[in-house]
């Protein structure tokens, strides 16, 4: 069952459209329907009737004054497409809890408009999920995990300034095309690292009204974005986390004053109608000096599915009207196959657009604005063309990069074929001079190049500072690199110790970012607030000595065992100027004076 009425011509047909129920009920009964599609039908509630109709694959609510599903909708277990989208003055408040429970062949979701609505259904059962999009949730604060979503392609958040995190990205392996518009407060508050507010998107949004973003509590760790989901974020980095929607950039629902001049009278039996050249940008532009709406929010135009050439279609003035000001309020889209009036300038094969404009005048001065006008949206059209193919180049160029520094980190490390501790010791600090490579960590597993490393040169029961093992090296950098992410590790010169021992003499050099303070230093924060101390701190480079005491095995020719001393406090104290400040920073700060780093449970 396909009813859609994507254009109602008077604001009577959109505030009351036809009632479908009786009509669903009639076709629902037998058990057969595969299809319910419905735009601007009233249908409030979904008839018991349909319950019958276990192959159901399409459902697609737009406009119908539905506030919430059944509990028995979890039971379309066939369904392949699902479309729901409110009226703003009807929105869905709720959905239950298990609706795609058992959904495996659900491969496109489309929500739109569920306002006041605070939590979704858990996305468990979405095994096939290929395509998800959400748009107007102004209080929903997150959406649940993404677990089960392995085959998830395409994701739009769009609306939804309330959400102050994601999910863990880890299993979006297939996952193409990312685009957030209008920010969400995750885009400000610190969940991808740095809590920026001074940025004019993340005060009190100007179209919703929703509240300005604030920096999340240092006691809320968990809410830090994943490795991955930093990697995705970075990856769709031009298409997420843009300006905020103004006011007047979304046309709104119809209302009686835009409407009820034309109210349903088609563009014929109007007073005036002449013929002017137009663009799909001059039509955008004078949508306010014209009847009715787009497609969906009640427009008054014959046909919505004719295709606008973004070129000028017709530089066309009909001959024999009046010139005085014309006084008509319709648009009327129409198609000349052949025998195009002739006119001054060059005639056009694209079709000819036909304006009903208020308060036009057919003036030679008006045409030749008219026409530079024209001119310069082709010139802007050609700009915006040119913008979005760059952006689409910047994007396969990080893409590139990313795959030639793996390649490149795969290549730089080759077996050592005679070991000795001393090419073993240059090898180990070239290799983790800066921790983990930003791109290595965008999965959970642990980076291979630096886990092959170690397998090969150090014995399996390595002794460490927190424990043994190479799991447990791996462990300790994986520790260092998520609290300081500006680190470079310098190896200044190789010394002999006693015995088999080789002293490693390092120079450690510490970027404070936002980042390290919020998790090294989360004492240095009120209320989310960065303190005097901590500002004094931020955007600083700290020098820090560091020895390695590398232990060699002769006999198995592979380090056994690996200790370290520092001095964190030097460095501190120069940049402070006084103990008592040295003193506060250390005080619950998850690194000691002698740099070694305290582990959260």
């Amino acid at each position: 069952m396909i009813d859609r009425d994507i254009a109602p011509k008077t604001y009577g047909e959109w505030e009351n459209p036809k009632n479908v129920t009786e009509k669903v009920i009639q076709l629902a009964t037998t058990g057969e329907l595969q299809t319910l599609q419905l735009t601007n039908r009233y249908l409030p509630v979904l008839p018991e009737e349909l319950r019958r109709c276990t192959n159901l694959k399409h459902l697609s609510l737009e406009y119908t004054h539905i506030q919430t599903l059944p509990a028995w909708a979890k039971e379309f277990t066939r369904l392949e497409f699902l479309h729901v989208e409110s009226k703003f003055s009807s929105p869905v408040v709720a959905l239950p809890d298990d609706l795609f429970d058992d959904m495996s062949s659900l491969t496109f979701i489309h929500f739109a408009a569920f306002i006041p609505m605070t939590k979704m259904p858990s996305f468990d059962g979405l095994t096939n999920l290929k395509s998800l999009t959400l748009a107007v949730f102004l209080a929903l604060e997150e959406i649940p995990a993404l677990d089960s979503l392995g085959n998830l392609e395409r994701l739009v958040l769009s609306s939804m300034p309330a959400m102050n995190s994601l999910p863990d990205f880890a299993p979006l392996k297939n996952l193409n095309t990312f685009f957030v518009s209008d920010r969400g407060a995750w885009c400000c508050n610190g969940f991808l690292g740095i809590c920026d507010l001074s940025d004019g998107k993340c005060g009190v949004h100007p179209l919703w009204g929703s509240p300005a973003a604030t920096c999340l509590p240092p006691n809320q760790g968990e809410k830090i974005a994943s490795a991955a989901t930093l990697s995705a974020t970075a990856k769709f980095a031009s298409t997420i986390c843009g300006p905020v929607l103004q006011p007047g950039a979304l046309e709104g629902p119809p209302t009686p004053d835009i409407m009820d001049p034309c109210n349903g009278t088609m563009y014929r039996h109007m007073a005036w109608l002449q013929i002017v050249s137009i663009s799909r940008y001059e039509v955008e532009k004078m949508r306010d000096k014209t009847c009715g709406h787009y497609q969906r929010i009640g427009i008054n135009l014959f046909s919505m599915t004719l295709r606008f050439s973004d070129d000028v279609i017709s530089d066309v003035i009909q001959r024999g009207l009046d010139r005085s000001v014309t006084d008509v309020s319709s648009l009327y889209v129409e198609h000349h196959s052949s025998n195009p009036v002739a006119t001054e300038e060059p005639k056009r094969q694209e079709g000819q657009v036909a304006i009903c404009l208020k308060d036009f005048r057919r003036g030679d001065q008006l045409t030749r604005r008219e026409r530079n006008r024209i001119y310069q949206a082709r010139y802007k059209l050609r700009q915006k063309k040119l913008a979005n193919d760059l952006d689409l180049s910047v994007q396969k160029l990080r893409e590139d990069v990313e795959q030639l520094e793996k390649q490149r980190l795969a290549l730089s490390y080759t077996p050592l074929t005679n070991s000795t501790v001393w090419n073993v010791a240059a090898e180990y600090f070239r290799l983790f001079r800066h921790g983990f490579n930003k791109f290595e960590i965008s999965s959970n597993a642990a980076p291979v190049t630096h886990l092959t490393f170690l397998q090969q040169t150090m014995t399996p029961d390595v002794m460490i500072e927190t424990g043994s093992g190479i799991e447990a090296v791996m462990e300790s950098w994986m520790t260092a690199f998520n609290y300081f992410n500006d680190l470079d590790c310098q190896l200044m010169r190789l010394e002999n110790g006693p015995g088999e021992t080789l002293v490693c003499v390092m120079k450690v050099r510490v970027g404070v970012t936002l980042h390290t303070l919020r998790h090294v230093f989360p004492h240095l924060f009120v209320e989310g607030i960065l303190t005097p101390l901590g500002g004094k701190m931020l955007g600083q480079q700290l020098c820090v000595s560091c020895n390695v005491h590398l232990k060699w095995d002769p006999s198995r020719g592979r380090i056994s065992s690996m200790t370290y001393d520092g001095d964190f406090m030097t460095p501190l104290l120069q940049l402070l100027g006084n103990l008592e400040d040295v003193s506060h920073v250390f005080g619950d700060a998850y690194v000691s004076p002698d740099c070694r780093l305290v582990v959260l449970a």
